[in-house]
């Protein structure tokens, strides 16, 4: 078998999204192109681990104000036709976590690549998957669509008392704010997944926004961190169920603190690209 592989970085393509209401906070350039094209010889048996699967692989960089505090990404629309008049389908896509898969409606967490860099990068990727584009094909003639994001708003502490809300849902204008609702459990649900017994957990049942919950401390009542630092967690149709692992039970006076995201906006970002000429 012979393979070709292609990369290239681009310093940014001349071809700009186009001008819209989000212009003013966002912007989608194409940053890199990885083509990979795969020639299989007729007749011969194909190697057991043939290696990188082939495709087109695109990143696209987002940038602007609302790239910069943007936390969630997701309802990815993507469509576009190569020279040939091929079309283009999407078969994943990425922010830095596990792929997305082409049709999936939810909002996933944007990580960003903060290695080597003293604050967080003020701009996140996207590295869309598609289809192998036939080996005659040197320009993609159109790339376009459009993806979510959630960004904006402030961070808010909300100090519960675990043992006071056992089995009852936390009631809070902090968590109404954030579309976001919590019940702090008695027991794992069926279904759902931790390694021992309910007493050396904190388990939570998340539903709503659940990425506006930012992050949970599980302090004692001298502030002295009990957290194990392991999470377990199970995602149903509906609820998330999160098992914190603690280092005790629970006991009088211990507290969770819940850092929770509200006046988060969410924004639709489009993108279309023309006469992309590919390596």
């Amino acid at each position: 078998m012979r393979y070709i592989a292609i990369a290239m970085l681009a310093t940014m393509l001349t071809v700009a999204s186009p001008r819209h209401a989000q212009a003013a906070i966002s912007k989608v350039v194409v940053s890199r192109i990885d083509d990979t094209r795969v020639y299989v010889a007729p007749g011969v048996p194909q190697p057991m681990f043939p290696g990188k699967h082939a495709g087109l692989n695109i990143t696209l960089q987002v940038t602007g104000r609302a790239a910069g505090n943007a936390t969630s990404f997701g309802r990815l629309s993507v469509s576009g036709m190569d020279n040939l008049g091929g079309a283009l389908r999407q078969l994943s896509a990425s922010v830095g976590g596990q792929p997305i898969e082409a049709g999936d409606k939810a909002m996933h967490e944007i990580h960003r690549d903060a290695i080597g860099r003293p604050v967080p990068p003020k701009w996140f990727d996207i590295s869309l998957r598609l289809t192998e584009l036939p080996r005659q094909t040197t320009v993609i003639r159109l790339l376009k669509g459009n993806f979510q994001i959630i960004a904006g708003g402030r961070l808010k502490q909300l100090l519960v008392n675990p043992q006071a809300s056992l089995g009852k849902n936390i009631i809070s204008p902090v968590l109404n704010k954030a579309g976001l609702h919590i019940k702090i459990l008695r027991s794992v649900p069926a279904g759902a997944y931790a390694p021992g017994p309910a007493d050396d957990f904190l388990i939570l049942a998340i539903r709503g926004n659940k990425l506006a919950l930012k992050k949970v401390k599980l302090l004692s009542s001298s502030n002295r961190d009990i957290a194990k630092g392991f999470t377990f967690n199970s995602q149903g149709e509906s609820v998330l169920t999160s098992a914190y692992q603690l280092k005790r039970p629970l006991r009088i006076g211990d507290k969770v603190e819940l850092i929770i995201a509200v006046g988060q906006k969410t924004r639709t970002v489009p993108f279309d690209f023309r006469n992309i000429r590919l390596p």
